[in-house]
């Protein structure tokens, strides 16, 4: 709760800035502009030229489940998420410390022109590589084929470090060619494809690491200016986890665990005490439609997924609930869902909260769920996500209903000869909670209407320059008032697991006058710095 205005100023005061400190955490989290970015390259998830397999079999998704193992999003990458950071997500590669070279195009592999030679078929982007007809010959041998597709042909690289992405685009149409053997499909999935990479360990792993720098130039309380607080630096979350695969295939069990860091506590013992598990569930995946089975504990998709919980549908949002902050909200739940390509679909039945420590949260109960489509040709994304959550109580029932909307799209207009990707995304949030009373507490019912409108623009290579704007009906404790923000900032993927980003912004909250309570207002400047590491 950012106000508590019946405090006398000095108090109020340290209670703001401690509040604008701890509103700049982040935890980690999928994004789903990065699948928009993505969507019309398949060489981003796998080597390209690859052919597909029939609807049932095909893991082919824009959906969160495409780069992590939660099918919600976040937490460890899986193997096409590691190919995708690896190969994609970077501004520059050094070869000393082993980063890939540039994956040649569809039409220079020497898979891509023994499949079509062996199985009637064309890439409609002419060949640059002709590989020799005696060559060629070769792979009419049955044992050769079996050998090939066992082991793997090699993955041919460019002489370059940078990937342009026009030499990757879909215009060959190997989207379109589905293999009629596992023989065929197999030959053409090379040495080094995330498909062969998934199979070749039992456990595997990754983790997440922000630093970050912040100072805050204003705050004003009703136009009073008050000090501000020198420059902050301090690791703000660490998290890190374990997938063992007992079979290789289909079942995953997922352990996590996340430390909290704070600009009040730098410690090494002071982390320790914020250490906590993030998460831990069975997951039954790559089911036929790429369907999954998931259960335990862990933080379940809702809207827009955003690594930033100071965003302020996410601060409504987690007002609405028990867990106070969006990077606490936690839950053991129960879930299925699938994602053949365009559509998906995810169902949870929430049987504890478990986003605070306190038993008394963990009575609430309930359901939520998420719908939509991502297209690939288009870019584009657009989902509906619905939340209930409910508590018995002596004195009544406290509940939570929320309804959430997220629309998003990319446009790639020719700027000064380059093609720059523009993204943009829209979430509309809608909350309603009601609390019994409780003692001298009194029975509270608030709804809440919140908008949040972004966009990033690619200025060079994998740096993008972002803005955001969000406003809502209420103030963020859901009290009669209302919020906006704004911000504007620079986010670059440099090298392959090392994101920085800046960003300057400003907050405005209004907190109106109501049973005595005074009118307030709360006018905050930030500027942030972070350092992101992962794995």
């Amino acid at each position: 709760m950012r106000l508590v205005i019946w405090l006398h100023p000095p108090v109020l005061s340290f209670l703001f800035l401690l509040v604008v400190f701890s509103a700049s955490q982040q935890t980690a989290a999928a994004e789903p502009w990065m699948s928009i970015r993505s969507s019309q390259n398949c060489a981003g998830c796998h080597a390209p030229g690859r052919k597909n397999l029939t609807p049932k079999d095909r893991r082919c998704t824009l959906s969160c489940q495409g780069c992590h193992v939660n099918p919600s999003g976040g937490g460890i990458r899986n193997t096409y998420g590691r190919w995708f950071d690896a190969h994609w997500l970077k501004s520059f590669s050094i070869k000393n410390m082993g980063d890939p070279a540039a994956i040649a195009p569809s039409e220079e592999q020497a898979y891509d022109q023994i499949g079509d030679f062996l199985f009637q078929t064309k890439n409609k982007r002419p060949s640059k590589r002709k590989i020799a007809a005696k060559a060629m010959k070769v792979f009419k041998k049955k044992r050769r084929q079996k050998s090939a597709s066992k082991a793997g042909l090699r993955l041919k690289r460019s002489k370059n470090y940078y990937i342009d992405d026009t030499a990757h685009d879909r215009s060959d149409g190997r989207e379109d060619d589905i293999a009629t053997s596992d023989v065929e499909y197999w030959l053409q999935v090379p040495q080094l494809d995330p498909k062969r990479k998934r199979l070749e360990t039992k456990v595997d792993g990754g983790g997440s690491f922000r630093y970050q720098l912040v100072s805050v130039p204003t705050i004003k309380v009703n136009d009073q200016d008050f000090e501000s607080p020198d420059l902050q630096h301090f690791l703000m979350n660490a998290d890190i986890g374990v997938r063992w695969r007992p079979a290789k295939k289909h079942l995953n069990l997922v352990f996590e665990h996340r430390v909290l860091g704070s600009p009040r506590e730098n410690s090494f013992s002071d982390l320790l005490k914020e250490s906590r598990p993030r998460s831990m569930y069975l997951l039954v995946d790559d089911l036929p439609y790429n369907s999954y089975f998931q259960a335990g504990a862990y933080r379940f998709g809702f809207g827009r997924a955003s690594p930033d919980h100071t965003l302020l549908t996410q601060e409504i949002l987690a007002a609405s609930t028990s867990a106070s902050k969006a990077y606490n909200m936690n839950y053991q739940a129960v879930s299925v869902g699938a994602s053949p390509n365009v559509p998906f679909a995810n169902l949870h039945y929430i049987h504890k909260d478990i986003s605070n420590r306190n038993a008394q949260g963990e009575k609430w109960k309930g359901f939520a769920g998420q719908v939509g489509m991502k297209t690939v040709r288009l870019g584009s994304t657009a989902s509906y996500s619905f939340l209930h959550l409910s508590q018995e109580e002596a004195s009544g029932k406290n509940q939570t209903q929320a309804h959430a909307v997220h629309l998003g799209g990319m446009l790639k207009p020719k700027i000064a000869g380059n093609y720059h990707r523009i993204i943009g995304q829209f979430e509309a949030l809608h909350l309603r909670k009601e609390r019994a009373a409780v003692g001298v507490l009194p029975e509270i019912s608030a709804k809440a209407t919140a908008v949040s409108l972004d966009g990033l623009m690619q200025i060079w290579r994998e740096v993008y320059l972002n803005g955001q704007y969000s406003y809502s009906d209420t103030n963020r404790a859901m009290q009669n008032g209302s919020s906006s923000q704004w911000r504007i900032g620079i986010k670059a993927h440099l090298l392959a697991g090392v994101e920085v980003s800046m960003r300057y912004g400003s907050d405005v909250e209004v907190t109106e006058e109501f049973n005595g309570r005074p009118f307030t207002e709360l006018r905050s400047t930030s500027f942030v710095q972070q350092v992101h590491l992962y794995f």
